[in-house]
């Protein structure tokens, strides 16, 4: 099954969005037999996200969920978001920036998870490598923490997805990463 989330009224620019939706199913598939299309009205933003909310947890939970989050309406957006962050659902995460670069989150559950877990330090070492790439002895030095501790803490954030290594050893923040600090 494919749903279509989209705000309601419908007005001409959606609907051509929608029967792009269709035409990609046609030609993948071979058929939008499947598709629902759900109207919500993103101007009552504790209503969306509920009945948001209801439309979620009636998904099985066998299904392979993916949350395409581009275009659109921006409050239904985040509407959407929301209400996948709340009911803590299995799904994945695709969204793409104005300027095309796009992130992916394997699981909604990680969101929940990264900001209730991690440490302080942690969030100093993000929000510095969010401005630059830097090394262990830079952010050591910047920070006032032990190269150990930096190393570690770079270590699991590495581990979470929140950043990556360069060749040139120097840790670089991912997109997830500005999103949460």
């Amino acid at each position: 099954m494919y749903a279509l989330i989209t705000a309601k009224p419908i007005v001409e620019k959606v609907r051509k969005a929608m029967n792009n939706v269709r035409q990609y199913l046609l030609t993948t598939i071979g058929t939008d037999e499947n598709l629902r299309t759900i109207e919500i009205n993103p101007t009552n933003f504790p209503k969306a996200v509920r009945e948001l909310k209801q439309i979620l947890l009636k998904i099985p939970n066998d299904y392979r969920i993916i949350l395409v989050l581009t275009g659109g309406m921006r409050s239904l957006i985040i509407e959407l978001l929301f209400a996948a962050i709340l009911t803590q659902i299995n799904a994945e995460i695709f969204m793409e920036t104005e300027d095309g670069r796009r992130i992916n989150i394997k699981n909604v559950k990680d969101i929940l998870a990264l900001l209730k877990n991690l440490t302080y330090e942690e969030r100093r070492i993000l929000k510095e490598l969010i401005h630059s790439p830097q090394g262990v002895s830079e952010l050591s030095r910047k920070l006032a923490i032990p190269k150990s501790t930096v190393y570690e803490r770079l270590k699991r954030l590495c581990e979470i997805g929140l950043i990556f290594q360069r060749d040139d050893k120097k840790y670089v923040a991912k997109e997830i990463a500005k999103a949460l600090i």
